[in-house]
């Protein structure tokens, strides 16, 4: 009987710790969301917060938007090592930086001096995003067919533009956290793209038919039935007439321009609209591109097998062909840039004296 009692004030305590710890889950998702959902209304209009039920409204379609932002940030790749000794033996980072100095460059950047400057005591290594813009540029070069040595063949070279390490951080978890509130605030700002193109367009209308309608005030002054002092009187009734029909148009121009966001209500609607389905607003591509040793890209290489990882079945010698995978963002179906998840050591950095060096040699010029 002893024994029964104590399995189950076991039973008791195993099923009441994990219903607390189900209660915090729940409790911290929804500070997660609520979070997101105040973000996501300092960026559209702040005056949403005027209306009762902009919380309950934006709910959802934020909750959503925010699970997929955090599968995004779990796809970007990595985290790879970028430093001196990878430049040397991965190709992927050398691929990604033309030479060692272009990558100390861009481990050096402003983010990253910001979050040292923050982490005083951080000595080791940091994680961050590194994005940069492929790409693709077409050369005449030379080619070997055989024996025969090719010239002016028409060749295409992969290279990278204003790379950058963003979301800095100490640990890998912490850069895909940020990743993700940074994707959300990226569809956020999707939706707030739009409706400020619409807005935009509202006051463009508005603009040109506050004109006209000046401009038919000063041909009809109210309360004036005798005018005198008009010259060529015989062309203002024609005149009133264009300028009339123009309003009308422009009246309807308006009226069209202006569905959906007349009030604020329709505002927080239309923001809610914008903001469902977000896989059909940004995502995350793999793409494989097969290069040569001077970053030329090839059609295609041969393979010990079909398949496999990346680089896998290529002849792995120097300047031999190899097969990078890049993870590209895009916005509908507008490519973007390259995503990495890096990590580098902080010793490896730019010091401030080589960058007085630097300056100074620059100066000197």
């Amino acid at each position: 009987m002893k024994n029964s009692w104590r399995g189950l004030i076991l039973w008791a305590e195993e099923t009441w710790a994990r219903l607390r710890a189900r209660g915090a889950e729940r409790s911290s998702h929804r500070a997660a969301v609520d979070q997101a959902v105040e973000r996501a209304v300092e960026q559209a209009n702040p005056r949403l917060r005027a209306l009762m039920g902009y919380r309950k409204a934006l709910y959802p379609v934020v909750e959503e938007g925010l699970a997929y932002c955090q599968e995004l940030a779990a796809e970007i790749p990595g985290p790879v090592r970028i430093d001196v000794e990878a430049w040397s033996s991965d190709p992927q980072v050398n691929t990604l930086f033309a030479n060692v100095d272009a990558l100390r460059r861009v481990i050096s950047g402003p983010a990253v001096r910001a979050w040292v400057r923050e982490n005083l005591l951080a000595q080791d290594d940091c994680y961050g995003v590194l994005l940069a813009w492929p790409r693709l540029r077409t050369q005449l070069g030379t080619e070997l067919s055989g024996d025969t040595l090719r010239r002016d063949v028409q060749q295409t070279t992969l290279g990278f533009a204003d790379p950058e390490v963003a979301l800095p951080a100490s640990d890998p978890q912490e850069v895909r956290r940020q990743g993700a509130q940074a994707i959300m605030d990226a569809l956020v700002g999707e939706a707030v793209r739009e409706l400020t193109g619409q807005e935009t367009r509202i006051a463009e209308v508005e603009e040109r038919l506050r004109i006209l309608r000046l401009k038919r005030k000063i041909l009809n002054p109210a309360g004036c039935r005798m005018d005198f002092l008009h010259e060529g009187g015989a062309a203002h009734p024609e005149e009133d007439e264009v300028l009339g029909r123009r309003i009308a148009e422009l009246e309807r121009e308006l009226e069209t321009a202006s569905a959906g966001l007349k009030t604020l209500d329709q505002y927080l609607a239309r923001l809610v609209d914008l903001l469902s389905n977000p896989r059909d607003k940004l995502s995350i591509r793999r793409e494989l591109v097969t290069l040569d040793g001077m970053n030329i890209v090839l059609e295609s290489a041969p393979r010990d097998q079909a398949g496999g990882t990346p680089g896998e079945g290529l002849d792995q010698g120097p300047g031999a062909p190899r097969e990078i995978e890049l993870a590209i963002g895009y916005r509908g179906e507008t490519r973007g840039r390259v995503l990495l998840l890096v990590r580098f050591p902080l010793a490896e950095m730019i010091t401030v004296e080589e960058r007085l060096a630097e300056v100074n040699r620059y100066l000197a010029t």
